[in-house]
């Protein structure tokens, strides 16, 4: 017997963003780790089980009841699915077809894989649609996955305090904030913020379709330790987190990019306000307009502190879910665009989540590792969540390393576009550290091996030839 409840405004969004597109897997989130050491392969299946029973949402799938979308609560999860792989070539692609396969969301939302490889190597992949959760909760159960194995393993039964709340409470809470008082004054924040400001549009190395594909691609440029260091200790001294001062750069860079002065990107924020849902698995994201504005004499400071004032501001309101002002808007009208955004801008981070579900974040370039029960955990990179808008970038802080990753939609951009922009952005970030009161026009975009490349390439061409290999639409400002 499956019990019926109702979906948060953010769930609906992704509902009608599956409907567009119910073959895409662009909306599916997942962790990957590596596994060496022999699997338990029935302990295994009882501790994902286990956290199933635990969690209400592993056990959902969504459907449409009296004309809406539901969530439907069954009495078990997907449970465990093993499979066995030829090699280490056909072990990681084994692990990226669990990503790619779209969710019958009418069936399940989750699914948890053990890819079995050679010897005692193994890749167990952890994932969803994201109708159904968020990073976060990605790390909650993966870390009570291989918690409830240890004790399984040991003979023991799992112990995990009771959960401090649960979804449905999430939307009843969110559903008596749009019924109170409080929701008008949120949403004249969110009008003021979003009205009379075009989104963003990066230059494109093709013509915009008229539908989105939902498809793309995905590249990270890592930022050097002695970099990251100095952009912290810049962020510290301007008086704002390393959030507000990445999130400046890369407004800033897009400025540089698009010649606009006024414009929007989008910047998912967490809704898990307070201790109640800390651990509860879900979706918890609304994704915010932040303004920038930018004139010939604006500096960096000035743009860091404009974004440090937008994001505290953004918290202060982030309660109000935007799927409802979208909705308002017209939003949804223009099949080849995203509702009020193109490009959008986060930061994730390991740090307080525990070894096992740092593992999902860190990288494999990382240091990050765990051991469990006799098992030698480490991370599995899987390209995900590629084509949701023009491009998604995303600072990612856990394992030691610091990166940016970009998703880009694959029917716009090249490949190398994106990895360009990337460098453009770390490269900002460093230059502005160094001196935050020069003009953001007058910040360098290209690091030293960049721009040594490029005054030898002018110098090889002939007269006359200067721009030849380079895309005019896609060239910053200087």
């Amino acid at each position: 017997m499956n019990s019926e409840k109702a979906l948060s405004v953010g769930q609906e969004a992704l509902w009608f963003l599956r409907e567009l597109a119910p073959e895409s897997a662009a909306y599916n989130l997942a962790f990957g780790v590596r596994v060496r050491g022999r699997v338990d392969g029935a302990a295994l299946r009882a501790a994902v089980a286990a956290v199933a029973a635990r969690h209400d949402m592993i056990r959902s799938r969504f459907a449409v009841s009296r004309g809406r979308p539901v969530r439907l609560v069954g009495a078990e999860g997907p449970g465990l699915e093993i499979e066995d792989a030829t090699g280490m070539d056909g072990l990681r692609a084994a692990a990226h077809r669990v990503v790619a396969e779209p969710f019958d969301l009418a069936a399940a939302a989750f699914r948890c894989r053990l890819v079995r490889g050679p010897g005692d190597t193994s890749v167990l992949v952890l994932a969803s649609h994201h109708i159904a959760s968020d990073a976060l909760a990605h790390g909650i159960v993966l870390r009570e996955v291989f918690d409830a194995y240890a004790a399984l393993v040991a003979g023991k039964a799992p112990g995990w305090p009771e959960p401090a709340g649960d979804f449905d409470g999430h939307v009843r809470d969110e559903e008596r904030l749009l019924a109170s008082a409080r929701a008008a004054e949120l949403e004249r924040h969110w009008r003021a913020e979003a009205v009379g400001a075009e989104a963003a549009e990066l230059p494109t190395d093709r013509p915009r379709p008229p539908r989105r594909a939902f498809t793309g691609g995905t590249i990270e440029h890592a930022v050097l330790p002695e970099q990251a260091a100095r952009i912290a200790q810049a962020a510290d001294a301007l008086g704002v987190t390393r959030f507000s001062f990445l999130l400046a750069a890369f407004q800033a860079v897009t400025h540089r990019y698009t010649r606009s002065a006024e414009f929007l990107v989008g910047c998912p924020l967490t809704t898990r306000f307070g201790r109640a849902h800390r651990e509860t698995v879900g979706y918890f994201v609304n994704t915010v307009p932040v303004r920038a504005r930018f004139g010939p004499a604006t500096t960096f400071r000035e743009t860091a502190t404009a974004a440090q004032r937008a994001v505290t501001q953004g918290l202060a309101h982030g309660r109000y879910p935007i799927g409802r002002l979208v909705h308002d808007l017209g939003g949804h009208r223009d099949p080849g665009r995203s509702p009020l955004f193109q490009l959008t801008f986060t930061m994730v981070g390991g740090e307080g989540a525990g070894p096992v579900a740092a593992l999902g974040l860190a990288g494999e370039r990382s240091a990050a590792r765990a051991r469990v029960a006799g098992l030698d955990l480490a991370p599995l990179d899987l390209d995900q969540q590629e084509g949701q808008f023009d491009l998604a970038v995303e600072m990612v802080d856990a394992g030691g390393t610091l990166r940016a990753v970009g998703r880009y939609d694959g029917a716009l951009f090249e490949r190398d576009t994106v990895a360009r922009f990337l460098g453009h952005l770390v490269a900002f970030a460093g230059a502005a550290a160094e001196a935050p009161d020069r003009r953001v026009r007058q910040v360098p975009l290209m690091d030293a091996d960049e721009a040594a490349r490029t005054l030898a390439l002018g110098a090889a061409r002939p007269a006359g030839d200067a721009g030849q290999h380079t895309s005019a639409r896609f060239r910053p400002v200087p």
